[in-house]
C-alpha cells in the first residue's frame, strides 16, 4: 500500500512490495533451476570470477560454458563485467540458492539451484557493451541474441532499456524465438516517477 506522502510500503513476505515481486518461492516449488536448462545474459558481461556465478556442474563442465563479446570491441576481447550491471544482473538469474551467505551477504537466484551439487542452470554469457559503457547499439544487442539462440538459450535475458523499435532487434528476438528462446526485455526503466 501507499503512506500518507505516496510513497510505496514495502510490506511483502520478503520486504517487497505486495503483488508486484516475481513469486520466487512458488517458482521454487517446481524448480531451482536444472543445468539441462541453458539461461543467457546479454549484458555488460559479469565478474566470471564471483563464486556465486562461476561454479562448475556436478561432472565438471563450467556451468558458464560460452562466452561472447558482441560489442564493437570484437568477439575476442574480454567479457569481463567492467561496470558491475551485468553482474548486479547475472546474481537475480544464477546467484547460488541454499549456500548461506556469501561475501558478507546472500542473495538467491531464481534459477541458482537447489544446493550442494545442483548449481541451477547452465550459461550463455553475453557481452553486448564497450568496456566503462552501459548503453549497446542495436547490432551489438541483435548479434549477442543470435549468439546465446545459436548456442542453445531457452530463455535469453535482455537488462535494457530502449525507446525506438529496431529491426535489427526485432529479428534478432525472431530468430531466438523461432530456435525456442523465450527473450525477456527490461520495461519501465526509463527512471521517469510516471
Amino acid at each position: 500500500g501507499d503512506d500518507l506522502t505516496g510513497q510505496r510500503q514495502l510490506t511483502g513476505t520478503f520486504g517487497g512490495a505486495p503483488g508486484i515481486d516475481i513469486g520466487a518461492p512458488a517458482g521454487w516449488a517446481i524448480t531451482t533451476g536444472s543445468s539441462a536448462t541453458i539461461l543467457g545474459i546479454v549484458d555488460t558481461g559479469f565478474d566470471l570470477h564471483h563464486p556465486e556465478l562461476n561454479r562448475d556442474l556436478f561432472d565438471g563442465t563450467p556451468r558458464v560454458f560460452a562466452r561472447y563479446n558482441s560489442s564493437v570491441e570484437g568477439e575476442f576481447a574480454t567479457t569481463d563485467d567492467s561496470v558491475g550491471h551485468g553482474t548486479m544482473v547475472a546474481g537475480v538469474a544464477l546467484a547460488l540458492t541454499n549456500n548461506g551467505p556469501q561475501l558478507g551477504s546472500g542473495v538467491a537466484g531464481v534459477c541458482g539451484g537447489a544446493g550442494g551439487d545442483s548449481v541451477g542452470c547452465r550459461v550463455v554469457e553475453v557481452k553486448a557493451t564497450p568496456t566503462h559503457y552501459t548503453d549497446a547499439l542495436a547490432s551489438e544487442l541483435g548479434s549477442g541474441i543470435v549468439f546465446a539462440a545459436i548456442r542453445g538459450a531457452r530463455a535469453i535475458n535482455l537488462s535494457f532499456g530502449g525507446d525506438e523499435d529496431n529491426d535489427t532487434v526485432r529479428d534478432a528476438i525472431a530468430y531466438a524465438a523461432t530456435h525456442g528462446a523465450v527473450v525477456v526485455c527490461g520495461a519501465g526503466n526509463g527512471q521517469d516517477a510516471r
